[in-house]
């Protein structure tokens, strides 16, 4: 019988090395850019590619085009689920 376990979900969102530092950043700076983050971060591009798009499975993060420009630019943003972990982020911070 599966049962949903909300700690397991929630593991499962943050469990990465690096995302619980992406959505600290994206709480900070309002948004992320992939290669200003690459760079920042020292990350590996196939590492981050991973994480960003397991946090847009998650809910967490949103991904935003914006196709009026060329070549078009791509920000990650906190979703409204993404803002609400930010306190319990900062708590496990604290802790």
């Amino acid at each position: 019988m599966d049962t949903y376990n909300p700690y397991h979900f929630v593991a499962g969102c943050i469990s990465g090395k690096w995302k619980m530092t992406l959505l600290h950043h994206i709480h900070h700076y309002g948004k992320i850019r992939f290669n200003e983050t690459k760079k920042t971060l020292g990350v590996s591009e196939k590492v981050l590619s991973q994480q960003l798009k397991e946090l847009i499975t998650d809910g967490l993060v949103e991904r935003v085009v914006d196709g009026s420009t060329f070549p078009p630019t791509i920000d990650y943003m906190l979703t409204s689920t993404g803002k609400k972990i930010i306190p319990a982020l900062d708590m496990l911070y604290i802790w």
